[in-house]
Order: C-alpha cells, then structure tokens, then sequence
C-alpha cells in the first residue's frame, strides 16, 4: 500500500494533499492511499486541521550541541537521577529563546507554539508568514512546513503468522528463545499509535505485554503487573489507541507474548522484554501524526530512557527523506544521545522516496516474504539520497507480508497485515535479544551487529541485489555474536591526532566473515557527518577495504586465505563539522550460513570439451620432448604462468582448464590425483620479464579464485600422446571466468596479461612427488614461471623459458547433472522431502545424509571420484547414513524425519545423492550437488 502523504508545492493548509490509510477490518483487501478522499477526510475534525494550518518547524542555531553531553553521560551511566537533572537543565535552557529572534518572530504576528532541547527546533505559529520571511529571521537554519505523517500499514487477505516469521525458515528466534534468551532486562520503547493499555472491559493491559503472555505471571513490574512500565500520550489523542491496533501490533512483533491458545498465535522476538508506549496520534482513528508531535515522541523517550532502561526503540511511521528534517533530527538525536539502537520501517511504496526515512543513526528495514524471502511488491526502494551522494536503502529485510498479530480489545482474534511497519519490529526485537546478552553494547555497536549478521540474500536477488540492502535479519547468528561464539564488536574512537584505530582477531582459512563499522552523526544541523572506513589486513595485505559512500555504516566480506589473525583497522578521512573525534562501533562476525544453502555440481558424465583457445604464446611450435612437474605433479608447491593476451579468449565465459598430455614420457599407468586450488589475475607489469618473484605483485586485478581447493582426479593414459590439440587433462572451475581479456584493462590502451595461480597442497604421490608427464615447452624470450616449494609460498624462484600450454575452456558438453529442489528447511521434529532432477530415468539412487562437508574417514571433502570411475564427479558430503530413493514423477526422492531433540537446534545435515547407472561411465555413477540444512524449529 501507498503510505507516502503528498506534500504540494508551497506552505500552509491549503498545501497539503494526504490520504488516510485504513486501520479497519481484519481481513480488508489491500486499499491504496490514492483511491481514498485525500484532503477533507484527513482533516475532517478541528484540532489536526488547527495542529497543521500556518505552523511551521524552524531549526534554529542554537550553539554547541555539546549541551546535551551530561544527559548522554547519565543515560550511559544508567543514572535516573542524574538524568533527570539534565533534563530540567535543558528545559530551562530551551525557555531562554535569542531575544532578537523572539522580537522578530512577533514583529511577524508569529509566536512559538513548542520549543526542543534534544534538537534545536521550535515550532511556530505564524499565519500569513511565507517561508522565506521565517528564513530571514535571526538564527534560523532552516525551515519545514508543519505537515503529518501517517502508520505504514496494508490489509493482508492471506494470513501467516507470527510464528512463521520466528521460526527455523525465517528469523530464527524460536531458537533463541528455547536457549532462554527472551529479552530479559531490556526496555524497548514503541514510538507509534499507542499501545493497549485497557483491553476491552478488562480494566488491564492486552494479555500480550504480560511475560511470556500469561496473565498469572504478575512480575511484570508495570501497568497492571503487565511488562508496560508506562503508556505516554504524546499527541493530541489518548495513549491506549481508542481501538487502534497498530501500536499493539508492531508491539506484537518485537516483544509481544502468545496471547490465546490458538495455533495461529505466538511469542514475538523478545516476550520477557519490558515495553514503553510513546502515542504520537493526533487524530483519532488514522493514527495521522504531525512532524511536531514526532519530535516530541523522541524527546520524551530520551527524558524516560535512564529511567526505564531503555534500549532500543521502534518506529513505524512514514517519514521524511531528508536526514535535515526535524523529526529524522530528533531520530538521530536519540539514538546518540539516548544510546537507542532504534529500528525504522522502509516504507511501502517501492521507488517513491519522499516519505522513506532518512535513517541516518539507525536500521530503515524493507519487507520480503516468508520462507523465499523474495521482497515484497509494497517494500521500499532504493537508492535514497544523501547530503553528497546516494545511499543504500533500505538497510536490510525482514519478515512484513501476511503477518498475524495481536488485535487492541480483543484477545480472541488476530489481525493480519501487511507494511515494513511488521518488519521493523522484527529488527527492534532482535535487538532488544542482543542488548539483553551483549549488555555493554552502545548503540553503535549493536547496529554493527546487525547488518555482520545478516544474510545474503543475492541467491535471490534476481539481478537486483540493491533491493535487499544488506541482507536478511539473522536472530540466532545475533545473539551467537552476542555471546562471543561468531566474533565479537568494539566500540572505538578516532581522533584528528590519531585518525586510525585497529584491532585483530582470529580467522579460518577458508572460511567467510564479515565485519561491519556504523557510527552516528551528533550534530543533527551540521552540513556533513564523519566519514570512516575499515579496511582488513592479513600481514599487511588488504584483503578488502570499504568503499566510501554517503552512509554511517560500511559492511565489508572477505575469505580467510590462512588461518591465523587478521588486523581490522578504521581510519577517518573527514570529521564532523567543528568535531575533533569520532565514536563508532565494529562488529566481527563469521559468516551465517543459509538455512538451506545449495553447494558444488552434480555431474553429467563424461565432460567433452566444447569451446578451446590454446595459450600457447606466441612464437612457440615445440610439442612433445619436453614435460614439468611445474603446474601440476611434483611436490606440493605454488606456481605462477604468465599469459600473454594475445591468446586469451575476448570476454567469454571461461568454465574449465585443460592440459596435454607429453607425446615421449611413458605413459601412466596409476590412477594419479593430486589437491589443487585455482586462481587467476591481471597484470598491469609491461611484459613477462618484470614479473616479480613476490607472488603478491603479480596477476593482482580482478583477482578471481576459479577452483576451490578439491583433489583431481588425472586421467590414464595408456600411450603417448601424438595430438597437439588433445588437451584432455580437463579440470572444471567452480566459478567461471568471464572477463578474460579486456583489451583497455591496463590503462592507457594497453591489453592486460594473465597470470595463472596454481596452489598443490598434496598428491597420491605423497612426499616422494608425482610423476604425472604434462607437456611443456621452452623458450628462453618468451616464457617465464614463478615456482616455489610450498602452497603458501609469498615468494618464489622465476625459470625462464619455460611454459605449460594450456587450453582455456569455454564450453563443456555432457548430460544433464543431477540436481536438488531446494526444500523446505529442516526442524527437529518434523519431516521435509528431497527431491531429485536431471537422473536417468532408469537410474536407481541413494541420499548420503552427513554431518560434514569437509571429510569423511579421513579423506578430505570434496573428493574427485575420476579415481572411481566417474570422471567429473565429487564426492561433497560425508556419507554417515545412506537413504534409499525412490522413483515418483520422474524424479528420485528421499524423505527424511528430524528427531524432536532440542540438541540439534543450529546442527547442519549434508546431502548427497548417489545415482548409479552403468552405462554413463566406467564406474557407473553419477552424483549430484549438494544440499546444507541447517536445523531450525518450526
């Protein structure tokens, strides 16, 4: 639904063309804003047209806005009292407006109608004034037409529930929940329509703010024994809603607890957390609020924070796009200031961006489906503009189609919608469980936290990664960075004087991780916040480094090359205005894994090779006569080939590799494999004689890993080869290739050479080498090979003269590979189907359920089964259990039953399948990719 309300041209009553959204029916089919009475419905009762007619909110220049350092003090120092004198502080300072500019406000016929602390505005009354007469007025910043801003909110005739957004398939916060992270100890307050304070009849709040929603449980500490420490009334309507639900709802969603027994009904993220209500309705019934009275909403949060403990906050209202606007101000305020990790709704008309959140201090979160997590057609869209270029946004996905949610005054039923209203609680009670593990987290950092944690969702993306933001919002990896299990955060500063901050921690050679830096603006008037950057080093080479954009966040993914420690370091290259230091907050985190993540390829039999480009460099013709153990065979070693690219292919797709077998060396006769990892680069030296012996300098542009480190299994071969065109030593990349040869690569006209990474770590050899004879060739002018004896080498020794030819494989021809339907995600206590395609169809098959991807009995994972007879064909999964399949609609399928034990919360399960059948090899085998569960609750 279209949430945004249109603002004309020019100022005043008459200005303004804004539609009411519907908050009526529970099962009401979606309503666009458009297709309502705009004007006169929404201003149909006296005080919102008196609250919006000839008032106007100015920001002032109101001095340091160091005033407010004591309040942040107090409030970090979980100090009521001290906050509470801060406040009266800044109450009476605020009083004591510049009189220059009281006196020419009421030379105007203007007078001020409210006056803020956390943000330097005042709201004014001024009728007849034009903008530009305000502007010109002493002290005066800048200045916005009071206007209004409704809740984001669609009907949903297709309810889901709650529970499915917690579950093992999407956010994962049953698991959490069953460890006994509920939220315990942390206040989240809901800056919205207000909040069921008295449900029905019942004189007491809605069951669902009591713990765990059980009304016997009174250790609520708040209203009515309930969680609710309190229910402020901010606007001109009461707090409790007057029947509103959507307060309660996104409640609900971020703190809520089960509130009747029926199937449909659940626990939010965080149901033993605490909850403040901040009702920013001005008029009944559309919960339509002005920019004031959101200003307001925050001042009050920040004034109660130390009191109530408060955390986290949660605002699911349309907003501006403009980080200048006084109510993004006030956000922004209050996350610094009140140490808030505050979560904003997107907005739900995708590409229209003048009611988005400007979200510069906090999360704007977009909505997707359940279960696929593809984004929903309302969602928010991206790019959205910043002071010097366009940011990313939303920031991240959550859960906001078809969510079921508790209904004001009534216990019984539920209410179903649509919005990012729904997914931003989910990312205001995900952060209400990290806050209550990690308790000495700021602001900062548990934002980091978030966006390390996420997942990616480009699997998905469809082409349009910029869609999802960042990724998918993670419970589980959330609160295991909490714990310290997947990383950890910092918070640091820079300086001017120290412009740089560092730290280490430990990686996994291979594995992926990410590391998020977020820091905050804290004059909300200044024409520039900072501008950090992280970079991540391995002994001083930089693995990856952020790109600068116009954000107060940077989220960076690299792969561990070894195993050891890693230096994350963050530097400033630009402070706030009239600012010396910088406080940010950075989170390391091991990579989630998808719930259900497909890996490897299945295979379709004997591989033929279709598309060949030889690299032979030019001015060779030797074949045969001469063979080297220098690429592949030999001791473990690493090897670097320079290429030059005249024989490169022109920006195709290139899929394997292959070498020749030598045309005098005695054949072999012993099924030889050795452990390889692939990689290749650009070079910008001039030619293959400057090529260094330092492996880093070389073939370092567009650097791609095209073979993950797996064995090989070597063909035999029973004669010598007589073919100068059998390249029939074939090995397939993992990742294709497709930017081969671009012929301005190097700058300045001239055409990039390659240079191929070749890493042996083992062979069936062992330590006595591998005698496997692959052709080579000779030539003192034009060939070169940078060796060492090690796969980790960082140095080497150059031979000159010397080349392997090798082909470059454009194309591979073959069967069909077997291949997996994703499935349902696994939960303990329930059953999901694999299902086969692409087998024979008189083939006959077997699933290999397994618990690692990386060995089984002592072999390392994945293993080359061209030893068994199935060239092209891995082994991707221990073979721990082995599951008969069966033939049904021409596939092959296998059901597999999780056992109802909490233990396996978390656990991954690898599957394989095995399909035999005699006539596709010589072993008669075939496998198929490979499918990684991670076993959630459901």
């Amino acid at each position: 639904m279209d949430s945004r309300l249109r603002a004309a041209a020019g100022f005043g009553l008459a200005a303004f063309s804004f539609i009411v959204p519907s908050l009526l029916g529970q099962d009401a089919a979606p309503l666009h804003r458009e297709s309502v009475d705009p004007l006169d419905a929404a201003l149909a009762d006296g005080p919102l047209r008196d609250l919006v007619a000839d008032r106007f909110l100015l920001t002032l220049d109101r001095g340091s806005a160091d005033a407010l350092g004591g309040l942040r003090t107090a409030i970090r120092a979980h100090d009521p009292e001290a906050a509470a004198r801060e406040v009266d502080r800044l109450e009476q300072r605020t009083a004591g407006l510049d009189p220059d500019f009281s006196a020419a406000l009421a030379a105007l016929g203007g007078e001020v109608v409210r006056s803020f602390w956390l943000v330097p505005v005042v709201t004014v009354h001024a009728p007849g004034v034009s903008a530009d007469a305000l502007a010109s007025l002493p002290g005066v910043r800048s200045v916005a037409a009071e206007s209004v801003r409704a809740p984001g909110d669609l009907g949903a005739p297709t309810p889901l529930p709650i529970l499915t957004s917690t579950n093992g398939q999407n956010h994962r916060a049953d698991i959490v929940q069953l460890q006994g992270v509920r939220g315990q100890g942390v206040t989240v307050a809901i800056i919205d329509s207000g909040l069921d304070e008295a449900m029905g009849t019942a004189g007491r709040p809605h069951r669902t703010f009591y713990p765990n929603g059980q009304l016997s449980n009174s250790s609520g500490g708040g209203i009515g024994n309930s969680r609710m420490l309190a229910n402020v009334a901010v606007g001109a309507q009461p707090a409790d809603g007057n029947g509103l639900d959507h307060g309660t709802r996104v409640a609900g969603v971020a703190i809520g607890g089960k509130w009747n027994a029926n199937a449909v009904t659940d626990d939010g993220h965080a149901p033993e957390a605490l909850v403040v209500g901040y009702s920013l309705t001005d008029q009944a019934v559309s919960g339509i609020t002005t920019l004031t009275t959101m200003v307001a909403a925050w001042q009050q949060c920040v004034a109660d924070a130390a009191r109530f403990g408060t955390s986290v906050a949660v605002i699911s209202y349309d907003g501006t796009n403009d980080p200048y606007s006084p109510e993004q101000q006030a956000m922004d305020a209050a996350a610094d200031v009140g140490d808030l990790a505050i979560a904003a709704m997107a907005g739900n008309s995708a590409g229209v961006d003048t009611f988005y959140q400007a979200a510069t201090n906090l999360l704007a979160v977009g909505s997707v489906t359940h279960d696929l997590h593809s984004v929903s057609t309302f969602s928010a869209t991206g790019p959205i503009a910043g002071p010097v270029e366009p940011r990313l946004y939303p920031h991240l996905m959550g859960n906001g189609q078809a969510i079921d949610m508790p209904a004001a005054d009534n216990e019984g039923i539920w209410s179903t919608r649509d919005g990012t209203s729904y997914s931003a609680p989910q990312v205001g009670g995900a952060m209400a469980l990290f806050r209550s593990v990690a308790t000495s987290a700021n602001h900062d950092e548990t934002r980091a936290a978030v966006l390390a944690t996420l997942d990616d969702l480009r699997a998905v993306a469809n082409g349009q990664d910029a869609r999802f933001g960042h990724g998918y919002l993670r419970d589980d990896r959330l609160v295991e960075l909490a714990r310290g299990n997947v990383g950890r955060t910092w918070a640091g500063t820079v300086d001017i004087a120290r412009p740089a901050w560092s730290a280490r921690h430990a990686v996994t050679a291979g594995k992926v991780y990410s590391v998020a830096l977020a820091w905050s603006r804290r004059d909300t008037t200044a024409a520039r916040w900072s501008d950090l950057d992280i970079s991540v080093l391995d002994a001083g080479l930089e693995l990856v480094h952020s790109e600068g954009v116009d954000d107060t966040h940077h989220v960076v993914t690299f792969k561990a090359r070894t195993s050891g420690n890693v230096d994350l370091v963050v530097r400033a290259s630009r402070f706030e205005s009239g600012r010396a230091t910088q406080d940010f907050g950075v989170a390391f985190a091991e990579n989630p894994r998808p719930i259900v993540r497909r890996y490897g390829q299945g295979c379709p039999g004997p591989a033929t090779i279709g598309q060949v480009q030889s690299t032979e460099p030019l001015g060779f013709s030797r074949f045969g006569a001469t063979d080297s153990n220098r690429l592949i065979g030999g001791v473990s070693h690493r090897a670097q080939q320079w290429t030059h690219h005249n024989t490169l292919l022109a920006a195709a797709p290139i899929r394997a590799i292959a070498f020749r077998h030598d045309d005098i060396t005695a054949p072999n006769t012993q099924r030889s494999w050795v452990e390889l990892e692939l990689s290749v680069g650009f070079t910008e030296l001039a030619n293959s004689s400057a090529m260094s012996t330092t492996f880093a300098q070389n073939g370092q542009t567009r650097r791609q890993t095209v073979l993950n480190r797996k064995r090989i299994a070597l063909p035999l071969f029973a004669a010598p080869n007589q073919d100068r065109d059998a390249f029939d030593v074939l090995i397939p990349f993992d990742q294709s290739f497709s930017r081969l040869y671009d012929v301005l690569g190097g700058g300045a006209g001239n055409a990039q050479d390659l240079v191929l990474d070749v890493r042996q770590f083992a062979s069936s050899a062992g330590a006595v080498g591998l005698i496997y004879p692959i052709d080579a060739e000779i030539d003192v002018n034009l060939g070169r090979t940078l060796w060492a004896p090690s796969p980790n080498a960082t140095t080497g020794t150059i031979t000159p003269g010397l080349v392997v030819p090798y082909a470059l494989v454009g194309s591979l021809a073959g069967g069909v590979a077997p291949s997996f339907e994703l499935p349902v995600p696994a939960a303990i206590n329930t059953a999901y189907r694999l299902r086969l395609d692409g087998a024979p169809a008189t083939a006959t098959g077997s699933l290999a359920v397994g618990v690692s991807d990386t060995g089984y009995a002592g072999i390392r994972l994945p293993v080359d089964l061209g030893i068994a007879g199935a060239p092209g064909c891995y082994g991707l999964a221990s073979l721990d259990v082995l599951v008969p399949m069966i033939s049904f609609r021409n596939q092959l399928i296998a059901d597999i039953a999780v056992p109802g034990n909490t233990a396996l919360l978390g656990a991954s399960i690898y599957h394989q399948a095995w399909v035999f059948d005699p006539s596709v090899n010589v072993g008669g085998l075939l496998t198929s990719d490979a499918i990684e569960q991670v076993v959630g609750f459901r």
